[in-house]
């Protein structure tokens, strides 16, 4: 089984969580990886980690289009959001480009699983990990053009998800139906993680399974993060570094600590 697997956005702590994931795993796993930020040491080093699993690297600084305007009180740090989609489409873009696969994994840098779970892709199905905030998402009626209080659907992940071709090339054009969403409710579109996601796909009228498998978020994944964060700070976290700073790189290879 060829593996396509897809990190967008950022790559934090590649070096506890996701070099251990391919290190422990004897699946044929080929990396695609879409990073809103500018090459530097950091990523030098990730690449010589990951070696020949690395496949596929681009690096952009991600800017918010000039006419993106939104002003729903429940939107959440948009740019991140967007960030985040736009890089799931660049980094499927990679990954369909190079080669044919059978199973697409969307995943994250800074993710630790202690085993992979068993890939059984269904047609027109996206396979979600149960996030570990699970909560319910309104939907985008296009009929009535508004959000529907009557029709809420569980979270899909946007961590750790699996699917085919197909569906996960629906999956993977989020940001294009956030976009095109916020527009035709003139500004009114809730752009947060999970919501976006889980909208996105049953607006494509994908199925989707859940599935619940161990996982963890290592603890200083925020670490170089320098736009603002109204969310509370994790406990026991360093506080953000820059990246750039080679003196400071050792800070980020301290070793794993949230696992059990």
């Amino acid at each position: 089984m060829k593996i396509a697997m897809l990190i967008s956005g950022r790559a934090t702590r590649y070096e506890v969580a996701l070099t251990r994931v391919l290190n422990e795993t004897e699946l044929d796993i080929h990396l695609f990886m879409s990073i809103n930020d500018e090459s530097c040491l950091y990523y030098d080093k990730m690449k010589e980690a990951l070696g020949d699993k690395l496949k596929g690297l681009r690096f952009e600084k991600f800017q918010i289009p000039e006419n993106f305007h939104n002003k729903n009180p429940n939107t959440t740090m948009p740019k991140n959001v967007l960030s985040m989609l736009y890089n799931d489409n660049r980094a499927f873009n990679m990954a369909s480009s190079y080669s044919d696969y059978d199973v697409y994994v969307k995943s994250r840098a800074d993710l630790y699983t202690p085993s992979l779970p068993d890939f059984t892709p269904k047609e027109n199905t996206i396979h979600s990990i149960i996030p570990h905030v699970q909560s319910s998402a309104f939907l985008y009626d296009k009929v009535t053009n508004k959000m529907s209080e009557d029709n809420r659907k569980p979270w899909v992940s946007d961590a750790f998800v699996y699917g085919d071709y197909d569906s996960m090339k629906k999956y993977c054009s989020a940001y294009e139906h956030c976009i095109s969403t916020n527009l035709s409710l003139d500004g009114g579109y809730p752009v947060h993680f999970e919501t976006v996601i889980t909208d996105n796909c049953h607006a494509r009228e994908l199925n989707v399974e859940f599935f619940d498998h161990p996982y963890q978020l290592d603890k200083n994944r925020k670490m170089f993060d320098t736009d603002p964060d109204p969310r509370s700070p994790i406990p026991g976290s360093v506080a953000p570094i820059d990246i750039k700073k080679s003196k400071e790189i050792d800070i980020a290879f301290s070793p794993w600590e949230d696992k059990k």
